[in-house]
């Protein structure tokens, strides 16, 4: 018999505490009359997790109150006759993703209306931090790496702790002094790890060419709807003067109110005007053909010459495109592991060679998955997706929509982990 699920992701209008955790967890064993107590999973700093079985909620409490603050993830599970429950609170983003069994003739919409009613809770259906509602331009008038590390981390205070951010994407282009034809590329982690980057970048030793970063925060509900907090930063340092490019989930005006810290530090002023292409959250640079002077005069002249000049060259003025995949990342062992839960893939597009374009980092693929050598599904995004992956070695392939690039492929392994 094919087991039946509701599965959904969902935020409180007032972020989770832990007791809330402890009464929805309490509330759902006792209606399913579990025999056996919750297995708690809690990922903390370093993704180091504990596990805790404890059967009354009064314990939860007692032993949840010193991780909560500092976990990442407080995960719920447990297997009752024959079947899984699951409530997996992730606490950097405020996201509640709930897994429980279903009747076969239960109505799967009246069963998630009433536990989001019973809980004042919101549906996500959709990326909530793709879509960009606010993008500014700014010049600087108070220029330096430091200066941007330092405006960068107050603004950021302000959406949150640092460490329960997440940096999609961080990276610093430079030339170097005794190579100055090259472009190079240094990249972070964790944004934490991006305003280190900043402040240790030699300025003496390199030339800057740009600065590019996309950061998400948590989750909130406004006016009964749900957005995630979103910040795409693309500093041109090249040519002169400094401008500086912010796009974000946030409307403007309140934008505007978070920025403060990093307009004083920069002296940005007031925007000047621009178009800025695309509608995600992901800062960057128009497009190669969307720049006038490349789609007026260079490309016409560039189909013109075409038979005179080499396909070698010609690559190289319009180049080949690798698909780099940005999460999850892999182990020393080569493959990760993950419990089971949505797992998020993303990627780019680096162009190859790398000085004449930026990377496209919200490239269209299809993204196919196959368990055991059979497909399993196929979805499609821009830059990334959230995926169910099934308990044994999934392998995943990204097929880019958008160019001749070749597809790239990963395994991940879900298990199971009790005890």
């Amino acid at each position: 018999m094919i087991e039946r699920k509701l599965i959904f992701s969902c935020v409180a209008a007032t972020p989770f505490s832990i007791e809330d955790a402890c009464a929805i967890a309490k509330a759902l064993a006792d209606e399913a009359a579990f025999s056996e107590p919750w297995s708690i999973y809690v990922t903390g700093a370093g993704d180091r997790r504990d596990t805790l079985s404890i059967r009354d909620t009064p314990d939860w409490l007692l032993a949840l109150q010193d991780r909560w603050a500092t976990a990442k993830r407080v995960r719920f599970w447990h297997w009752h006759k024959a079947q899984s429950y699951e409530l997996s609170f992730d606490r950097t983003t405020g996201i509640l993703t709930v897994e429980i069994p279903a009747h076969p003739d239960a109505d799967l919409d009246v069963m998630r209306k009433a536990f989001l009613d019973r809980w004042d809770c919101y549906l996500i259906n959709e990326d909530i931090w793709r879509y960009r509602r606010t993008g500014v331009v700014y010049r600087s008038g108070d220029w330096s790496v430091t200066h941007l590390a330092d405006g960068l981390e107050a603004v950021l205070s302000r959406f949150g702790p640092i460490e329960h951010l997440d940096l999609i994407d961080g990276y610093i282009s430079y030339e170097h002094r005794d190579d100055p034809n090259v472009e190079r590329l240094r990249g972070a982690e964790s944004v934490s790890g991006f305003l280190e980057l900043l402040r240790r970048f030699d300025v003496k030793a390199n030339k800057l060419r740009n600065i590019g970063a996309s950061i998400r925060g948590p989750a909130q509900v406004v006016d009964k709807e749900v957005h995630g907090l979103a910040l795409g930063l693309y500093v041109s340092h090249k040519p002169a003067p400094v401008t500086v490019e912010i796009r974000s989930s946030i409307p403007a005006a309140e934008l505007a109110r978070r920025l403060t810290p990093l307009s004083g530090k920069l002296g940005l002023g007031k925007p000047v005007p621009a178009v800025i292409s695309g509608s995600d959250t992901s800062a960057g640079p128009a497009k190669f053909e969307d720049k006038p002077w490349a789609k007026y005069l260079l490309l016409p002249l560039l189909a013109g010459v075409i038979g005179l000049v080499s396909w070698q060259t010609f690559s190289y003025v319009r180049p080949d495109y690798t698909t780099e995949i940005l999460t999850p990342a892999g182990t020393e062992q080569g493959i990760p592991v993950f419990a089971p839960g949505p797992v998020t893939v993303s990627w780019f597009l680096q162009p190859d060679p790398k000085i004449l374009r930026p990377r496209i980092l919200d490239a269209e693929a299809e993204v196919e998955i196959y368990l055991n050598g059979v497909r399993r599904a196929s979805v499609s995004g821009q830059g990334h997706v959230t995926i169910a992956l099934t308990t044994g070695l999934n392998t995943i392939v990204i097929r880019p929509l958008e160019s001749d690039a070749e597809p790239e492929t990963m395994q991940v392994r879900i298990e199971e982990r009790e005890g």
